[in-house]
């Protein structure tokens, strides 16, 4: 727990809490970090959170048992900049209102990569670019982020962080376009859900992204081309999805990985599979090679003669030999 000026953020270390999230918070107003996650608590979110405590910067509820859709309400808290309410059990869909998380919608005149963080337990410290809540440009506290698939251990300047990951839970439904509004996120991570429909094809106004996972949804259609002016994206995964059609041939989505898209129906680089002439996915599944397509073929060719030559010589003699 730190202490401000006052009670300013609340970490509870016991594992073994459990129930629902506590209403007494209702009396911290002044609070701007909570993290309640890796506990037992159940229940839904509390709709007084967005009311009671309108200073929030940080909100960690991710690792618990918790039920229910994100409520409307939350998106009052303009001052968000780090929501995790991942490995839960949330539904419905995610809240059309997310651009009213004003701090995550602002775009800074001086673009800063954090992409340099480092692992847990040390320090990563980007610059200052905004104003936090009671007129500071920071504030003394630490949270352990999970961006990019590591964990990582933020410091000094974690209200500068934006990040939003609703990953494993229920959700489903179709990514609203509001989220695109988000161009001054910097992780965002919506994997293993029911997300169903088209990744937004504004998506590219999402300047400052440097992690996307939108992996192990239901999305279909193609990879939206405007993906190719996130230039500052340093991990991408958006495999086990519906997707099919030519990987956009621009430079940025092609420097990641062919992991990063197995699970689909896609082409082209860093796929090993070739796109037809009018841009789309050919029969079979995306790893397959010239090679291996080769191989099957003459599979098929020399059990076609194996089977010629038995049945001759069993009856030629029968044939010919008359005796």
């Amino acid at each position: 727990m730190g202490l401000l000026g006052g009670l300013h953020s609340l970490h509870l270390h016991n594992n073994h809490l459990s129930g629902e999230i506590s209403s007494s918070l209702q009396n911290c107003m002044s609070l701007v970090l909570v993290d309640l996650g890796e506990k037992e608590f159940h229940g839904s979110i509390p709709t007084w959170m967005a009311k009671r405590l309108p200073y929030l910067i940080v909100l960690t509820l991710r690792s618990n048992k918790l039920d229910g859709v994100i409520p409307l309400e939350l998106c009052r808290l303009s001052h968000l900049q780090v929501l995790d309410l991942a490995n839960n059990n949330l539904s419905g869909a995610i809240p059309w209102c997310i651009n009213n998380f004003i701090a995550m919608v602002r775009k800074e005149k001086h673009v800063h990569s954090i992409a340099n963080e480092n692992p847990m337990y040390e320090n990563a410290m980007p610059p200052i670019v905004a104003s936090a809540p009671f007129g500071r440009k920071d504030f003394s506290e630490n949270e352990v982020l999970v961006t990019k698939g590591n964990i990582y251990q933020y410091d000094k300047t974690l209200s500068l962080v934006t990040s939003l990951d609703l990953s494993n839970n229920n959700i489903s439904e179709k990514i609203p376009r509001e989220l695109t509004s988000l161009q001054g996120l910097h992780f965002l991570n919506l994997s293993g859900n029911h997300i169903t429909g088209l990744i937004p094809k504004n998506i590219g106004n999402m300047g400052l992204s440097e992690s996307l996972d939108l992996s192990k949804n239901e999305l279909c259609d193609e990879i939206p081309p405007s993906m190719s002016g996130l230039n500052f994206l340093s991990y991408l995964n958006l495999s086990y999805n519906n997707l099919f059609g030519k990987i956009p041939s621009s430079a940025q989505p092609q420097s990641f990985h062919a992991s990063s898209f197995t699970g689909n129906k896609l082409c082209g680089p860093p796929l090993t599979k070739n796109c037809s002439d009018n841009g789309k996915t050919p029969e079979g599944n995306e790893g397959d090679s010239e090679g291996a397509r080769s191989e099957v073929d003459w599979f098929y060719v020399f059990m076609t003669l194996g089977f010629a030559v038995g049945f001759w010589g069993v009856s030629a003699p029968i044939l010919f030999i008359k005796s």
